[in-house]
């Protein structure tokens, strides 16, 4: 399945206020959930939280990383479903965001190893990694999958700053 190049996703100046409060509200636990919007402009007008649920699973707590809910995420089940579900319809998911705590906003060798199966996206689906340093999300970065490639590339990087409410979108700078 080859992945069309996408447009950046565009984020609404309150939708990124809220994705960064939830990193913060989170931290020291990696934040996570979805961004919804419009296919057609690639404008997120949406967020879903979801329960970073690492910490919960079977999985983790038969690893070394038993309680590292602040490296690592794992979204609830429903949400994962929604996700998926989400894409036949007219307000699909566009994007999956979590946070990096004391991290830069980078995809990580794990979040390459958990967002493919077989070299493929497991979904078509943009990324967005919020990057916390001390309890203050300061950046997020946004990563395309690019056949070209082979890999998640960064396509954009959104700033920490308070837009004005005359703004109606955060248009995001080249990484």
């Amino acid at each position: 399945m080859r992945t069309k190049r996408k447009q950046p996703l565009k984020i609404k100046a309150e939708i990124l206020r809220c994705l960064f409060e939830h990193a913060e509200q989170e931290a020291p636990r990696e934040c996570c959930g979805l961004l919804i919007g419009s296919a057609e402009n690639r404008v997120v007008h949406e967020m879903r939280p979801s329960t970073n649920r690492w910490q919960q699973s079977p999985e983790s707590r038969s690893t070394f990383l038993s309680s590292e809910a602040r490296n690592r995420f794992m979204m609830a089940p429903q949400d994962v479903i929604f996700l998926a579900r989400s894409l036949m319809t007219s307000r699909p998911v566009l994007g999956v965001y979590h946070s990096h705590i004391d991290l830069p906003a980078i995809f990580s060798a794990i979040d390459r190893k958990e967002a493919l199966f077989g070299g493929q996206p497991l979904y078509p689906v943009s990324h967005l990694i919020l990057e916390v340093r001390r309890g203050r999300a300061v950046a997020a970065r946004l990563f395309e999958f690019q056949d070209g490639i082979g890999d998640f590339h960064c396509t954009a990087l959104f700033g920490a700053v308070s837009p004005g409410p005359e703004q109606r979108e955060e248009w995001p700078s080249s990484c």
